[in-house]
């Protein structure tokens, strides 16, 4: 996984918490880096998977909720960094059907190695309704979630849109998602 997510989720205990919990949580975990992560890098997906259990540990949470209010955390900062992509989008729906054909494929070219996720529109009626699913080799279908509230947010949809998971397989790699208006 690269690196920006995994100092965007230090930035979120930090925010969200504080700065003691975050080095807490750098210090006291088993990490081959040590917790020491730079925007570019890559590092192992285990890594954010023991950073969420030490979080949800901490703070009285599942780790499901922690990946989901974590993605809406990480949503504005990966539009900021693709903020002239964002432009192109009036509406959320069509943003998020988008996807796979527009920002998970500029990041493949930029990073064959990268180890993005699968999002495929299985169902669009307008903006009333979306049906999106998840496939990864990496447990992070709640983070999906989590951006998926995050791009509501962002274009203002939060307040009279409604996000569900309809499936979520065991390991987190597969799930179905709705978004009703």
């Amino acid at each position: 996984m690269k690196g920006i997510v995994f100092c965007a989720f230090v930035s979120f205990v930090e925010t969200r918490w504080s700065d003691e919990l975050a080095d807490q949580m750098l210090t006291q975990s088993d990490l081959t880096t040590g917790g020491a992560y730079t925007s570019v890098g890559t590092y192992s997906h285990s890594e954010l998977q023991q950073h969420t259990n030490f979080l949800a540990q901490h703070i009285g949470a599942i780790p499901d909720r922690v990946l989901s209010d974590f993605g809406q955390f990480l949503f504005p900062l990966l539009a900021a960094q693709a903020d002239d992509v964002m432009r192109e989008y009036a509406s959320c729906f069509d943003f998020l059907s988008e996807i796979e054909a527009v920002i998970h494929r500029d990041v493949r070219r930029l990073d064959s190695l990268a180890q993005v996720p699968m999002i495929t529109t299985l169902a669009r009626e307008g903006d009333s309704r979306l049906l999106l699913e998840y496939r990864s080799t990496l447990p992070f279908a709640m983070l999906a979630h989590g951006l998926f509230l995050g791009a509501l947010n962002h274009f203002q949809m939060e307040k009279f849109a409604s996000l569900k998971a309809i499936e979520v397989a065991p390991d987190n790699t597969h799930a179905i998602f709705e978004i009703v208006t």
